[in-house]
């Protein structure tokens, strides 16, 4: 069992309730709506990026790759490129960087502006995103 996985079983219910702790995992893990509240709600929480902040798009960059594959590893990711996903994401950056995220999509045909951020497309390495996804 990986070490992460047994520390967390730990963390959920002593050790001797390991069938219980697995259960409590597959609860939570099997329900996608939670999943992708959970992941959403991280990126919501994560503070506004300003201009010049080298250490916040750093952070805010990897508060997105964490949760794009969580979602990846329950074949949600596609939930990162909703419409409501990608005004919270774009929502946080600075003023620029989002006037050269528009200015991006502007150049896209439709069915790659509503999935900018499908491997098939860079709208991850636009946002300074490069080699994340």
């Amino acid at each position: 069992m990986h070490p992460k996985a047994y520390n967390l079983i730990t963390q959920l219910s002593n050790e001797n309730d390991y069938e219980g702790a697995i259960t409590q995992l597959d609860n939570y893990y099997s329900d996608s709506n939670k999943l992708i509240k959970a992941c959403l709600d991280e990126i919501r929480s994560h503070g506004q990026v300003n201009q010049f902040d080298y250490k916040g798009l750093v952070a805010y960059k990897k508060c997105l790759v964490n949760n794009h594959a969580r979602l990846k590893a329950a074949k949600l990711e596609h939930e990162m490129s909703n419409t409501a996903a990608i005004s919270v994401l774009v929502r946080k950056l600075p003023i620029q960087e989002v006037v050269e995220w528009k200015k991006y999509l502007a150049k896209k045909d439709k069915s790659e502006q509503c999935k900018p951020f499908l491997p098939s497309c860079n709208g991850w390495r636009k946002l300074g995103l490069r080699g994340s996804f």
